[in-house]
């Protein structure tokens, strides 16, 4: 229908696309430079005619570094794009945002989705029906590898995942879901002997997960972070108590990045947060049911997230009347 193609953007340089569906609108994600030295994530919707609905592009994340290789899945509600981030550098990590389909970004400040030591390259982003799978070649073995980790639609990170550490190199992963929960992720793997034979090449690799050859690792047992996240009571009807330990190697709080103790509601919204300064004065928070503006929020279930590092805890609350 387009045999010449059409313009989705037409200024600076732009790499690296990515497109999902929503029903409606595509929404296409990118790599731009904007004429800087660094390259940020940027994105437009596109009706089903070809129309470009955001001519100025949309800033998904413009942080400190470069970010760059965008993929995109639809969750029903919200898009999530992930990205491979250079704003901790010297190494790249993965970092997220939901967009909704009105081209609102939930997320500005970027999710950590791995900080890992050494490089996290080339993520790939799948919903499954109830959560998202996100997969990516990772140096942090000294060799490429993949990994992977489960968000829901709240945005939060909920377990991490193992998912090729075999020898020599795996790279450029990407991942489709299928039937049920059950999503395949396919690379590139270096394959020297296989069946009896020696090839010594790259070839295209397969896992289903969820599977025995997939290990999921949940991130509460890492095994150099220990995170403690508790609240009480649960339900509650005007306050309640969150408490919170980080240990990191011996040192009480992970400092860098530094951690965040943040509240969501059941649509994914942001309605409170509390910064390091405030964290490190006390290991236990009194919640009263409050937003930023210590307007009362509305009965229902909430997600408190503590998150360090590339470590997340989670843990649902709800609010009665």
């Amino acid at each position: 229908m387009d045999p010449g193609g059409f313009d989705i953007t037409t200024t600076y340089t732009s790499l690296y696309a990515s497109a999902a569906f929503d029903g409606t609108n595509y929404l296409v994600g990118w790599t731009c430079d904007r004429g800087g030295s660094f390259y940020d994530v940027y994105g437009s919707r596109v009706n089903q005619a070809g129309a470009v609905l955001d001519l100025a592009g949309i800033p998904i994340s413009t942080a400190e570094g470069s970010q760059g290789g965008p993929s995109i899945a639809f969750d029903g509600t919200n898009y999530l794009l992930v990205w491979s981030d250079g704003r901790n550098g010297p190494d790249s990590d993965i970092y997220g945002a939901r967009v909704t389909p009105s081209g609102d970004v939930l997320d500005p400040d970027g999710i950590p989705i791995s900080t890992a030591a050494g490089e996290q390259w080339y993520p790939s982003v799948a919903f499954d029906g109830t959560n998202y799978l996100v997969v990516w070649q990772d140096n942090r073995n000294s060799s490429w590898d993949i990994y992977g980790a489960k968000l829901n639609t709240s945005g939060i990170v909920i377990d991490s995942l193992s998912v090729s550490l075999q020898p020599g190199d795996q790279i450029s992963p990407a991942l489709a879901h299928g039937a049920g929960e059950t999503s395949l992720i396919t690379y590139s793997g270096w394959t020297g002997e296989y069946g009896g034979k020696t090839y010594n090449k790259m070839r295209i690799r397969g896992k289903f997960y969820p599977s025995v050859g997939v290990a999921e690792d949940a991130q509460r047992s890492a095994p150099y972070a220990r995170r403690l996240l508790q609240i009480s009571p649960n339900p509650f009807r005007n306050t309640t108590k969150i408490r919170y330990t980080i240990h990191d190697t011996g040192c009480m709080i992970q400092e860098n990045p530094k951690p965040k103790l943040t509240i969501y509601d059941a649509t994914g919204r942001l309605v409170r947060q509390w910064d390091y300064p405030t964290m490190r004065l006390s290991d236990r928070i009194s919640w009263h049911g409050t937003d930023e503006s210590n307007r009362r929020l509305p009965s229902g279930v909430y997600f408190v997230t503590l998150r360090s590092g590339e470590h997340t805890a989670a843990e649902k609350v709800l609010l009665i009347k």
